[in-house]
C-alpha cells in the first residue's frame, strides 16, 4: 500500500492557569484504515506567529507556517489548531492559491479550526506555505495597573527548524517592566514595542510579560491584642513596611498607635496601651505600589550580615543533612536549583491547619512542601555557605485556582532573599512560584509580592498580619487590586510634647521636642532646623521618619539676658514650613537686680540708723 494523505494537527492545550498553554505538534501518516506517527525526518516546518495587540487588550494573531517534504511521497492534506477558550473569532486562511476552507468547531472551552489545503505539495524539498488569521481575547488581561500578557510555550519542538514569536504591544500598555524569558530582541516603534523570541526561548517555558509603571493593591488589615494581665501592657504589632520595591500608603489606622518604629531589619513596628483584662481592635486600610526594580532612591540601612548567616529555629545550619547537602552547592544559582529539584509542592496541605517543618524536615519529608518549606530550605543552604538570606512573608497574588478558591482564608505566602556582594543588594527570589508555574523566578520578578514582614535576625518574628487573633480561622487580610495612585510625600509634622516649658536666662538648659509624621506614609532623608541662635546644635537630619512615629530633637539653649521675663517664640523649620513654639523665659537677671536691690536697701536702711544713732546727744 503506498502512502497516502499526512495529516498534519497543531494542540493548544491550556494545561492550568500557571502553566498557561503549550502548543504540541503532531504528525499522522494515513494509510487506508490505518494511522501510524510520522518520523521527524519525514519533513521540517518554519513558523512565524506575530501576536499583535490592539488598546483594548485583544491579539490579532498572524502565524506564518512553511512545511517542507524531506520524503518524495508525502503530502500534507490538512491542518488542526485546537484552542483553549471560546472567544476565537474572524478566522481567515489561505495559501497561495487562494482562500482555504476553514472548519470552526466549539465544544466546552476548546475551539478547534480545521483548515483543508488547495494544493497537495509533492516531492522531496517541496514547500507548503500558508498564512492563518484569528482574533482571540484569552492571551491579554488588565490586572490593576498593569496588563498582563502569556503566551504558550512551546512543546514537542524537534520536528521544528525554526520558530519565531514577535509580541507587537501598543504603547498605551505603557513600559515593560517585566518579561520572562529575556526576550532576543526589544524595540519601540511609533505604535508598539515588538518583542520577539527565538525557538530556544519556548521551547523550556511560555512568554509571560508586563507592561506598566508598579502593581498597586488597596488592602485592609485586622489585628487583635489581648492583655490578660492586672496591669496595662504594651502590645505591637507589624505593619507592612516601604521596601526597596515598595511603596506603603495608609489611609487609615485606627486606633493611633503610641508610636511606630523601624526595626533593625526594616519593619514597621506600632505599639499600643492595652489595657488590663481587655482586648483591642485595631484596622488598617490603605494601598500599595509594587515595583518590578529596586528602587534607586530608597535608603539602604547599614546592615550587619553577620545576621543573616548565623542559625536559628527554622534554618538549622549546623545539621549534618543540610551540610553535606551545602559541600555539592556554591551559588545560590545551585542552591535555587537544588530547592526546586528537591522539594514539590503539596497544594493539599493547604486546607490542613499544617506546622511549619523548616529546612531538616523539608529535606526529610519532599513531597509534603509548601512555600515555607521551599524558603527555608533555600535560606539555610544559603547561611550553611556564608551567604546572607532572610525570608519575606506576605501576600503573593496568584491564578492559581485552587488558591484564589480560599478567599476566606488568610493564605500567606513566603518567598526568600539573598545577599548579592558584587551588587551590595538584596535579590528577590521565589522557588514555589518556579515550582507551580514553571516560569523563571530567579533571574526576574513580578510585582505580585507584597512584603509583610522581614525575617533576618529571627526566623518567625515579628509576626505578620493575619497572625495576630485568637480564632485562626478568622479572616483578617484582605487584599486586592486597586487604583493607580502615586504617593506625594508632603510632610505633615507637629509638636507633640516641648520640655521644659520654662528656661532661664543665660544658662544652658538641654531642650527635648518630640514631633510627630501625621501622614500615612514614611518620610525619608528630612532635615529640621531650630533658631540658630539661641540653640545649639541647631540642624538634624532623619534618614527615615515611618508612618504616625514619634521622633525627638534633643538641642541645648542659653537665653540671653532682657532684665525682664519674657516669652521666647522660636521655630522648627523643614521643607519650607515652619511650626511656632514658645518657651517662657525667667530672668535671672531681673531677679538678681532685685534681690541686690533689696540687699542695698538693707544695708542703706542700716547705715543710716548707725549714722542717726550715733548723731543723737548724750543725757
Amino acid at each position: 500500500m503506498s502512502r497516502g494523505n499526512l495529516q498534519f494537527t497543531i494542540y493548544n492545550l491550556q494545561l492550568d492557569k500557571e502553566m498557561k498553554k503549550t502548543i504540541f505538534l503532531f504528525l499522522f501518516l494515513i494509510f487506508g484504515f490505518t494511522c501510524n506517527p510520522v518520523e521527524a525526518a519525514d519533513f521540517s516546518s518554519y513558523y512565524k506567529t506575530i501576536y499583535e495587540f490592539d488598546a483594548n487588550g485583544n491579539s490579532f494573531i498572524t502565524q506564518e507556517i512553511s512545511l517542507v517534504n524531506e520524503s518524495p511521497g508525502l503530502f500534507v492534506s490538512e491542518y488542526t489548531l485546537s484552542l483553549n477558550g471560546s472567544s476565537i473569532d474572524k478566522i481567515q486562511a489561505y495559501d497561495s492559491f487562494g482562500p482555504l476552507n476553514v472548519t470552526k468547531t466549539v465544544k466546552d472551552d476548546t475551539t478547534l479550526i480545521k483548515l483543508n489545503f488547495n494544493e497537495k505539495v509533492v516531492g522531496k524539498n517541496k514547500i507548503l506555505s500558508f498564512i492563518l488569521k484569528y482574533q482571540t481575547k484569552d492571551l491579554a488581561q488588565k490586572k490593576g495597573n498593569l496588563w498582563e500578557i502569556s503566551i504558550p510555550k512551546l512543546g514537542k519542538s524537534d520536528d521544528i527548524s525554526t520558530y519565531l514569536v514577535v509580541l507587537k504591544v501598543p504603547l498605551s500598555f505603557g513600559k515593560p517592566s517585566y518579561i520572562n524569558p529575556k526576550p532576543d530582541k526589544e524595540e519601540k516603534t511609533a505604535d508598539f514595542y515588538e518583542i520577539s523570541f527565538n525557538k530556544e526561548k519556548l521551547t523550556s517555558m511560555g512568554v509571560l510579560a508586563t507592561f506598566g509603571k508598579w502593581q498597586t493593591f488597596s488592602f485592609t488589615l485586622e489585628y487583635e491584642l489581648k492583655n490578660e494581665g492586672l496591669d496595662t501592657a504594651v502590645g505591637e504589632i507589624s505593619l507592612p513596611p516601604d521596601t526597596v520595591f515598595q511603596d506603603v500608603y495608609y489611609d487609615l489606622l485606627s486606633p493611633l498607635p503610641e508610636n511606630v518604629k523601624m526595626d533593625k531589619n526594616g519593619n514597621w513596628i506600632a505599639s499600643y496601651l492595652v489595657p488590663a483584662k481587655n482586648k483591642l481592635a485595631i484596622k488598617a486600610n490603605g494601598r500599595v505600589n509594587v515595583f518590578a526594580s529596586a528602587k534607586k532612591d530608597f535608603p539602604r540601612q547599614k546592615e550587619n550580615l553577620d545576621l543573616f548567616i548565623k542559625e536559628d529555629r527554622f534554618w538549622e545550619i549546623s545539621n549534618e543533612k543540610i551540610k553535606n547537602i551545602a559541600k555539592n552547592l556554591k551559588t545560590p544559582r545551585e542552591i535555587y536549583e537544588f530547592t526546586i529539584k528537591t522539594l514539590s509542592y503539596d497544594k493539599s496541605l493547604i486546607n490542613e491547619k499544617v506546622v511549619r517543618k523548616g529546612a531538616v524536615l523539608a529535606i526529610e519529608n519532599p513531597n509534603r512542601c509548601l512555600c515555607s518549606e521551599f524558603t527555608d530550605l533555600f535560606i539555610a543552604l544559603c547561611r550553611s555557605l556564608d551567604i546572607p538570606a532572610r525570608e519575606l512573608e506576605g501576600f503573593a497574588y496568584s491564578d492559581n485556582p485552587k488558591i484564589a478558591s480560599l478567599k476566606d482564608q488568610d493564605l500567606l505566602h513566603s518567598w526568600p532573599e539573598y545577599f548579592d556582594r558584587e551588587k551590595g543588594d538584596w535579590v528577590s527570589v521565589d522557588p514555589t512560584f518556579e515550582k507551580t508555574s514553571g516560569l523563571d523566578y530567579f533571574n526576574s520578578f513580578d510585582m505580585n509580592h507584597f512584603v509583610f514582614v522581614i525575617h533576618g535576625d529571627s526566623s518567625f518574628v515579628p509576626y505578620p498580619a493575619g497572625s495576630y487573633k485568637e480564632d485562626v480561622f478568622k479572616k483578617q487580610v484582605n487584599v486586592s487590586f486597586g487604583e493607580d495612585f502615586s504617593i506625594e510625600r508632603q510632610p505633615d509634622y507637629s509638636i507633640l510634647r516641648l520640655s521644659p516649658q520654662k528656661l532661664f536666662s543665660l544658662k544652658s538648659s538641654p531642650v527635648n521636642i518630640k514631633i510627630k509624621n501625621n501622614s500615612g506614609y514614611a518620610q525619608y532623608k528630612q532635615s529640621f532646623f531650630l533658631d540658630k541662635p539661641p540653640y545649639f546644635p541647631y540642624e538634624f537630619y532623619f534618614e527615615v521618619l515611618p508612618p504616625f512615629s514619634i521622633s525627638e530633637i534633643k538641642s541645648t539653649i542659653k537665653p540671653k539676658e532682657n532684665f525682664f521675663d519674657y516669652s521666647l517664640v522660636s521655630l522648627l523649620s523643614f521643607n519650607n514650613q515652619k511650626i511656632e513654639f514658645e518657651q517662657k523665659v525667667i530672668s535671672l537677671g531681673l531677679r538678681a537686680g532685685v534681690i541686690s536691690g533689696i540687699f542695698v536697701s538693707i544695708m542703706i536702711i542700716m547705715i543710716l540708723k548707725s549714722i542717726k544713732s550715733k548723731d543723737k546727744p548724750l543725757t
